[in-house]
């Protein structure tokens, strides 16, 4: 579960967006709740940047078979790796190999990101039903808009 999200920003406290870590507030814009927050006393709901506002519909929903957990994502991308485990590539397509990550940030950011793809069971216009090593999941987006 997402929550408010402080670090400390040239010395001085700042609240960042809880999906991209962007700055949304520093903190003398603090309110009230959000300064004792800050502080340790209290914990406050998820804050957000203008791009990541949770009032628009995410693209994609990832749902896993085994437990029904259900994750939302505005993108989302397949990640090849290396022999040795490291990044080699980031792609739009599923294959086996490659890892599903979640709203992947500059850095090391993201939301959720799956182990290797062993096996695409079903894949439709707008979903796809895969196995990894460690589980099943099925991947939805939105219908895109026809010409």
């Amino acid at each position: 579960m997402k929550k408010a999200l402080f670090k400390f920003n040239g010395g001085k406290m700042a609240l960042l967006c809880s999906n991209c870590r962007k700055i949304v507030k520093k903190g003398h814009e603090f309110s009230l709740e959000e300064l004792a927050a800050a502080q340790g006393e209290g914990a406050i709901a998820p804050r957000y940047c203008e791009k990541c506002q949770p009032d628009t519909e995410p693209d994609y929903m990832l749902v896993r078979a085994e437990d029904g957990l259900t994750l939302t994502a505005k993108e989302i991308k397949f990640i090849e790796w290396k022999e040795d485990g490291t990044f080699e590539k980031g792609h739009d397509q599923a294959a086996e190999g490659r890892s599903l990550i979640l709203d992947p940030q500059y850095g090391r950011f993201f939301t959720w990101m799956t182990t290797q793809i062993v096996k695409i069971t079903e894949q439709n216009p707008n979903s796809i039903r895969f196995s990894t090593k460690n589980s099943n999941y099925l991947l939805q987006w939105k219908q895109k808009p026809s010409d």
